[in-house]
């Protein structure tokens, strides 16, 4: 999905297929102002979806539009009574949301405390709700947390001045979410830093498969970061005005 959005061409976006090299331009979506969109894929129905969050910055929203590649249309939600006040802080700041499973994910707050990041902010492309899963150390002195897709799961990195420690969260018996620990260990002023910078920052975080590595591309530039070692290594080299990487499963949507 590409944001060509600019003084000239205010609010428009597009599709991009990189596998049949296709595009889709969407229509001007419904707000007349900025906004944050994330995109997902629902199985049961074979449709993608764009959701949009509209506001100007700010720590929360109260309604969003969704635009189906089945009804080539948007149409606005409004938060539910429970779900308003949505935390959309970390889309506004660039620091994105993972996608697994028909589900979007990234670190918020709850409902009517969106200022405080307490839990995991969860949308169902599918049913287009919302759910909040209370993060694992939540009443830590905690001065980083990014999320991250550790194999097939969903992994939160949480960092303090003393500990580091990876969570991936599984599902239970009942299918209640849980968290267990993959990784824990001491940490240090750099690995502090180094995720602190990527809370609000543009940035991209891939699991190396296989590896106790991540690849971070961080304001144009790209790392290696070692979680039980902790060590950070620039990639020597680099691409020039590198905004942003990702990975997309091989379709011929816009076929």
């Amino acid at each position: 999905m590409r944001d060509t959005s600019s003084e000239e061409v205010e609010n428009v976006m597009s599709l991009w297929n990189p596998s049949i090299r296709r595009s889709l331009l969407l229509p001007r979506p419904p707000y007349s102002y900025r906004q944050w969109v994330i995109m997902g894929f629902v199985p049961r129905s074979n449709d993608y979806k764009v959701v949009a969050f509209g506001g100007y910055f700010s720590t929360n929203v109260t309604s969003f539009a969704i635009y189906s590649l089945i009804d080539h249309r948007w149409r606005i939600e409004t938060m539910t009574k429970v779900n308003r006040n949505v935390s959309v802080k970390r889309l506004q700041c660039g620091g994105g949301y993972v996608y697994l499973d028909g589900v979007a994910y990234w670190i918020g707050g709850f409902p009517n405390e969106p200022e405080y990041e307490s839990h995991v902010v969860c949308f169902d492309f599918d049913v287009e709700e919302f759910s909040f899963v209370e993060l694992p150390d939540a009443g830590e002195e905690v001065t980083g947390r990014i999320a991250f897709l550790l194999d097939e799961s969903l992994a939160v990195f949480s960092v303090s001045s003393k500990k580091s420690c990876v969570w991936v969260m599984e599902k239970d018996g009942k299918g209640k979410e849980t968290w267990r620990v993959w990784f824990s260990g001491d940490s240090n002023s750099e690995a502090s830093d180094f995720i602190k910078d990527c809370i609000y920052m543009n940035v991209v975080i891939l699991h190396v498969k296989n590896t106790d590595l991540i690849f971070v591309v961080l304001s144009g530039n790209a790392y290696y970061y070692n979680i039980r070692t902790q060590q950070l290594k620039q990639c020597e080299k680099t691409i020039r005005r590198l905004d942003s990487v990702c990975t997309y499963v091989e379709s011929l949507v816009l076929h």
